[in-house]
Protein backbone atom coordinates (compact mmCIF):
# COMPACT_ATOMS: atom_id res chain seq x y z
CA UNK A 1 0.00 0.00 0.00
CA UNK A 2 1.57 3.66 -0.34
CA UNK A 3 1.61 5.58 2.06
CA UNK A 4 -0.49 7.91 1.50
CA UNK A 5 -3.65 5.21 1.79
CA UNK A 6 -2.16 4.53 5.44
CA UNK A 7 -2.62 8.00 6.11
CA UNK A 8 -6.28 7.92 4.84
CA UNK A 9 -6.61 4.77 6.40
CA UNK A 10 -5.58 6.19 10.02
CA UNK A 11 -7.56 9.48 9.16
CA UNK A 12 -10.55 6.80 9.09
CA UNK A 13 -10.40 4.76 11.88
CA UNK A 14 -9.68 7.52 14.09
CA UNK A 15 -11.11 11.04 13.13
CA UNK A 16 -14.95 11.28 14.38
CA UNK A 17 -15.73 14.65 14.11
CA UNK A 18 -13.78 16.18 10.73
CA UNK A 19 -14.56 14.56 7.11
CA UNK A 20 -18.46 15.17 5.34
CA UNK A 21 -18.24 12.84 3.57
CA UNK A 22 -21.54 10.90 2.36
CA UNK A 23 -22.10 6.40 3.18
CA UNK A 24 -21.72 5.77 -0.86
CA UNK A 25 -18.66 7.95 -1.38
CA UNK A 26 -16.95 6.64 1.64
CA UNK A 27 -17.50 3.33 1.02
CA UNK A 28 -15.92 3.75 -2.34
CA UNK A 29 -12.77 5.21 -0.77
CA UNK A 30 -12.43 2.87 2.13
CA UNK A 31 -12.48 -0.36 -0.19
CA UNK A 32 -9.26 0.95 -1.63
CA UNK A 33 -7.74 -0.54 2.07
CA UNK A 34 -9.03 -3.85 1.62
CA UNK A 35 -6.10 -5.66 0.89
CA UNK A 36 -4.54 -4.18 4.53
CA UNK A 37 -7.18 -4.42 6.74
CA UNK A 38 -9.77 -7.09 7.61
CA UNK A 39 -13.40 -6.85 7.07
CA UNK A 40 -14.15 -5.17 10.51
CA UNK A 41 -11.53 -3.29 10.12
CA UNK A 42 -13.43 -1.47 7.04
CA UNK A 43 -16.74 -1.39 8.68
CA UNK A 44 -14.91 0.64 11.49
CA UNK A 45 -13.47 2.60 8.93
CA UNK A 46 -16.48 3.36 7.66
CA UNK A 47 -18.67 3.84 10.40
CA UNK A 48 -16.13 6.59 11.33
CA UNK A 49 -16.45 8.68 8.11
CA UNK A 50 -20.65 8.34 8.11
CA UNK A 51 -20.39 10.02 11.99
CA UNK A 52 -18.50 13.26 9.53
CA UNK A 53 -20.72 15.16 7.31
CA UNK A 54 -18.81 18.92 8.04
CA UNK A 55 -19.15 20.38 4.81
CA UNK A 56 -23.49 20.18 5.14
CA UNK A 57 -23.55 19.42 9.05
CA UNK A 58 -20.96 21.59 10.31
CA UNK A 59 -20.23 21.64 12.73
CA UNK A 60 -21.25 19.34 15.44
CA UNK A 61 -21.86 21.43 18.42
CA UNK A 62 -24.33 23.90 17.10
CA UNK A 63 -26.41 21.23 15.88
CA UNK A 64 -26.50 18.14 18.45
CA UNK A 65 -24.76 15.69 15.94
CA UNK A 66 -21.69 15.80 13.38
CA UNK A 67 -23.53 13.18 10.52
CA UNK A 68 -26.78 14.52 9.59
CA UNK A 69 -27.25 16.68 6.38
CA UNK A 70 -28.53 20.11 7.32
CA UNK A 71 -30.82 20.92 4.07
CA UNK A 72 -30.25 24.53 5.18
CA UNK A 73 -26.96 24.30 4.23
CA UNK A 74 -27.00 21.88 1.35
CA UNK A 75 -29.31 24.85 -0.10
CA UNK A 76 -26.63 27.36 0.65
CA UNK A 77 -23.82 25.31 -1.70
CA UNK A 78 -26.38 24.15 -4.25
CA UNK A 79 -27.77 27.44 -4.90
CA UNK A 80 -23.64 28.03 -5.91
CA UNK A 81 -24.13 26.53 -9.26
CA UNK A 82 -27.75 27.00 -10.13
CA UNK A 83 -27.61 26.69 -13.80
CA UNK A 84 -27.95 22.85 -14.07
CA UNK A 85 -26.91 22.68 -17.74
CA UNK A 86 -23.57 24.30 -16.48
CA UNK A 87 -22.86 23.22 -12.84
CA UNK A 88 -19.88 22.03 -11.34
CA UNK A 89 -19.12 21.93 -7.79
CA UNK A 90 -15.18 22.11 -7.71
CA UNK A 91 -12.73 23.65 -5.73
CA UNK A 92 -13.32 27.31 -7.16
CA UNK A 93 -16.65 26.68 -5.94
CA UNK A 94 -16.23 24.44 -2.62
CA UNK A 95 -13.42 26.36 -1.45
CA UNK A 96 -15.24 29.57 -0.80
CA UNK A 97 -18.24 27.69 0.64
CA UNK A 98 -15.58 26.71 3.18
CA UNK A 99 -14.86 30.01 4.20
CA UNK A 100 -18.66 30.75 4.70
CA UNK A 101 -18.69 28.12 6.51
CA UNK A 102 -15.62 28.71 8.65
CA UNK A 103 -17.10 32.11 9.50
CA UNK A 104 -20.65 31.18 10.11
CA UNK A 105 -19.18 28.82 13.65
CA UNK A 106 -16.99 32.18 14.30
CA UNK A 107 -20.08 34.24 14.15
CA UNK A 108 -22.73 31.38 15.53
CA UNK A 109 -20.57 28.69 18.01
CA UNK A 110 -19.06 30.32 20.96
CA UNK A 111 -16.86 26.87 21.54
CA UNK A 112 -15.70 26.96 17.74
CA UNK A 113 -12.15 25.65 18.08
CA UNK A 114 -10.12 24.82 15.03
CA UNK A 115 -7.54 22.17 16.13
CA UNK A 116 -4.19 21.42 14.53
CA UNK A 117 -4.95 18.13 13.74
CA UNK A 118 -8.89 18.08 13.75
CA UNK A 119 -9.24 21.32 12.03
CA UNK A 120 -6.56 22.26 9.90
CA UNK A 121 -4.78 18.92 8.93
CA UNK A 122 -8.05 16.72 8.40
CA UNK A 123 -10.85 18.76 7.91
CA UNK A 124 -10.10 20.89 4.56
CA UNK A 125 -10.82 17.07 3.05
CA UNK A 126 -14.08 17.42 3.98
CA UNK A 127 -13.96 19.79 1.07
CA UNK A 128 -11.68 18.68 -1.43
CA UNK A 129 -13.52 14.69 -1.28
CA UNK A 130 -16.77 16.05 -2.30
CA UNK A 131 -14.60 17.13 -5.61
CA UNK A 132 -11.66 15.12 -6.49
CA UNK A 133 -13.52 12.02 -5.55
CA UNK A 134 -17.67 12.68 -6.57
CA UNK A 135 -16.54 14.39 -9.86
CA UNK A 136 -17.90 12.34 -12.70
CA UNK A 137 -14.56 11.62 -14.45
CA UNK A 138 -14.80 11.59 -18.53
CA UNK A 139 -12.32 12.68 -21.48
CA UNK A 140 -13.83 15.71 -21.86
CA UNK A 141 -13.68 16.53 -17.97
CA UNK A 142 -10.80 14.40 -16.61
CA UNK A 143 -10.41 16.46 -13.19
CA UNK A 144 -14.32 15.13 -13.09
CA UNK A 145 -17.35 17.06 -12.96
CA UNK A 146 -19.84 17.20 -10.07
CA UNK A 147 -23.18 18.33 -11.65
CA UNK A 148 -26.63 19.14 -9.64
CA UNK A 149 -27.86 15.35 -9.75
CA UNK A 150 -24.28 13.60 -8.98
CA UNK A 151 -24.12 16.02 -6.12
CA UNK A 152 -27.69 15.22 -4.89
CA UNK A 153 -27.27 11.27 -5.50
CA UNK A 154 -24.01 11.07 -3.49
CA UNK A 155 -25.85 13.08 -0.56
CA UNK A 156 -28.88 11.36 -0.77
CA UNK A 157 -31.07 14.23 -1.27
CA UNK A 158 -33.93 14.76 -3.55
CA UNK A 159 -36.28 17.17 -4.72
CA UNK A 160 -35.63 20.77 -5.90
CA UNK A 161 -34.71 23.66 -4.35
CA UNK A 162 -36.88 25.11 -2.07
CA UNK A 163 -38.20 21.33 -1.54
CA UNK A 164 -35.27 19.21 -0.90
CA UNK A 165 -35.35 16.07 1.43
CA UNK A 166 -32.84 14.35 2.59
CA UNK A 167 -33.06 10.31 3.30
CA UNK A 168 -30.56 8.84 5.57
CA UNK A 169 -29.12 5.56 4.10
CA UNK A 170 -30.06 5.98 0.65
CA UNK A 171 -26.46 7.88 -0.56
CA UNK A 172 -25.90 6.23 -4.14
CA UNK A 173 -23.01 6.00 -6.45
CA UNK A 174 -24.68 6.99 -9.52
CA UNK A 175 -25.51 5.28 -12.95
CA UNK A 176 -22.81 5.97 -15.11
CA UNK A 177 -20.17 7.20 -13.25
CA UNK A 178 -16.27 6.95 -13.60
CA UNK A 179 -13.61 7.07 -11.18
CA UNK A 180 -10.38 9.01 -11.27
CA UNK A 181 -7.77 7.17 -13.85
CA UNK A 182 -5.33 4.85 -12.51
CA UNK A 183 -1.90 6.56 -12.30
CA UNK A 184 -4.41 10.05 -11.29
CA UNK A 185 -5.21 8.72 -7.56
CA UNK A 186 -5.96 11.25 -5.23
CA UNK A 187 -3.23 10.81 -2.97
CA UNK A 188 -1.37 12.70 0.13
CA UNK A 189 1.05 15.10 -1.77
CA UNK A 190 -2.44 15.78 -4.52
CA UNK A 191 -4.50 16.84 -1.47
CA UNK A 192 -1.79 18.93 -0.04
CA UNK A 193 -1.56 21.02 -2.79
CA UNK A 194 -5.08 21.42 -2.58
CA UNK A 195 -4.77 22.43 1.27
CA UNK A 196 -1.90 24.93 0.54
CA UNK A 197 -3.76 26.28 -2.25
CA UNK A 198 -7.05 27.01 -0.54
CA UNK A 199 -5.01 28.34 2.55
CA UNK A 200 -3.07 30.71 0.03
CA UNK A 201 -6.08 31.82 -0.54
CA UNK A 202 -7.76 32.29 3.23
CA UNK A 203 -4.91 32.11 5.43
CA UNK A 204 -7.36 32.24 8.03
CA UNK A 205 -7.44 28.32 7.58
CA UNK A 206 -3.85 27.58 8.67
CA UNK A 207 -5.15 29.88 12.05
CA UNK A 208 -4.97 26.99 15.20
CA UNK A 209 -7.65 28.78 17.80
CA UNK A 210 -11.10 29.22 18.60
CA UNK A 211 -13.54 31.46 19.85
CA UNK A 212 -13.00 31.90 23.28
CA UNK A 213 -16.58 31.33 25.10
CA UNK A 214 -18.16 34.38 22.72
CA UNK A 215 -19.26 34.40 19.13
CA UNK A 216 -17.06 36.34 16.86
CA UNK A 217 -14.40 36.58 19.93
CA UNK A 218 -11.65 33.98 17.33
CA UNK A 219 -8.22 34.45 18.60
CA UNK A 220 -5.62 32.74 16.73
CA UNK A 221 -2.35 30.71 18.75
CA UNK A 222 0.76 32.06 17.61
CA UNK A 223 2.94 28.79 15.82
CA UNK A 224 6.10 30.28 17.72
CA UNK A 225 4.54 30.67 21.06
CA UNK A 226 2.65 26.90 19.97
CA UNK A 227 6.08 25.56 18.84
CA UNK A 228 8.53 27.15 20.97
CA UNK A 229 10.02 28.94 17.98
CA UNK A 230 10.60 26.51 15.21
CA UNK A 231 7.59 28.00 13.49
CA UNK A 232 6.78 31.42 12.51
CA UNK A 233 3.65 33.20 10.97
CA UNK A 234 5.75 35.39 8.92
CA UNK A 235 7.19 32.45 7.09
CA UNK A 236 4.52 29.80 7.43
CA UNK A 237 3.60 29.84 3.46
CA UNK A 238 7.29 29.71 2.67
CA UNK A 239 9.01 26.82 1.26
CA UNK A 240 7.55 23.81 2.72
CA UNK A 241 6.83 24.78 6.23
CA UNK A 242 3.15 24.84 5.98
CA UNK A 243 3.42 20.95 5.10
CA UNK A 244 6.19 20.35 7.93
CA UNK A 245 3.74 22.32 10.71
CA UNK A 246 0.26 20.79 9.65
CA UNK A 247 2.05 17.06 9.82
CA UNK A 248 4.19 17.41 12.74
CA UNK A 249 1.44 19.82 14.87
CA UNK A 250 -1.32 16.54 13.76
CA UNK A 251 0.93 13.92 15.09
CA UNK A 252 1.28 15.61 18.10
CA UNK A 253 -2.17 16.52 19.01
CA UNK A 254 -3.27 13.16 17.38
CA UNK A 255 -2.85 11.42 21.13
CA UNK A 256 -5.33 13.39 22.83
CA UNK A 257 -7.70 13.86 20.16
CA UNK A 258 -7.58 9.78 19.92
CA UNK A 259 -8.01 9.14 23.57
CA UNK A 260 -11.61 11.02 23.50
CA UNK A 261 -12.99 8.64 20.68
CA UNK A 262 -11.01 5.23 21.12
CA UNK A 263 -10.14 3.23 24.30
CA UNK A 264 -6.83 1.98 22.30
CA UNK A 265 -5.62 4.30 20.12
CA UNK A 266 -1.76 2.61 19.16
CA UNK A 267 -2.62 1.03 16.19
CA UNK A 268 -3.98 4.16 14.43
CA UNK A 269 -1.17 6.26 16.17
CA UNK A 270 1.23 3.56 14.55
CA UNK A 271 -0.34 3.89 10.90
CA UNK A 272 -0.16 7.90 11.51
CA UNK A 273 3.26 8.24 12.10
CA UNK A 274 4.57 5.81 9.89
CA UNK A 275 2.50 7.71 7.09
CA UNK A 276 3.29 11.30 8.21
CA UNK A 277 7.38 9.94 8.37
CA UNK A 278 7.24 9.10 4.62
CA UNK A 279 4.85 12.27 3.29
CA UNK A 280 7.76 14.31 4.87
CA UNK A 281 10.89 12.78 4.23
CA UNK A 282 11.43 14.78 0.65
CA UNK A 283 10.87 18.11 3.08
CA UNK A 284 13.92 18.40 5.24
CA UNK A 285 11.68 19.06 8.06
CA UNK A 286 12.62 21.46 10.84
CA UNK A 287 11.96 18.87 14.35
CA UNK A 288 9.31 19.75 16.41
CA UNK A 289 9.51 18.05 19.57
CA UNK A 290 6.85 19.18 21.64
CA UNK A 291 4.29 21.90 21.32
CA UNK A 292 3.10 24.24 24.26
CA UNK A 293 -0.44 22.51 24.98
CA UNK A 294 -1.30 25.87 27.68
CA UNK A 295 -1.86 27.58 24.42
CA UNK A 296 -5.19 26.55 24.36
CA UNK A 297 -6.21 26.58 27.63
CA UNK A 298 -8.24 29.59 26.71
CA UNK A 299 -10.68 28.05 24.07
CA UNK A 300 -13.40 26.60 26.02
CA UNK A 301 -13.92 23.88 23.06
CA UNK A 302 -10.35 22.65 22.97
CA UNK A 303 -11.26 20.45 26.07
CA UNK A 304 -10.24 17.17 24.78
CA UNK A 305 -7.69 18.33 22.37
CA UNK A 306 -4.89 18.80 24.66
Amino acid sequence: MKYSTAIVGAFALCVSEVVAFPAAAIEYAAKAERDARTNEELESAIASFEKTRRAVGFDAAAHGNDYKVIIKQFEQMFALQPDAATANYDLSVLTPFRADRFQQSVSENPYFFNGAFTGVAVQPAAYTFIYRFMGNKSAEYPEGRLDQETLKSFFSVTGTPGNFKWTEGYEKIPDNWYKRAIGDEYTIPFFLTDLLAAAAQYPKFLSIGGNTGTVNSFTGVDPADLTGGVFNADTLLEGNNAVCYIFQLAEQMAPDVLKGILTDVTRPMDMLTQGITQVLKPYNCPVLQDIDKSQFAQFPGAKGAY
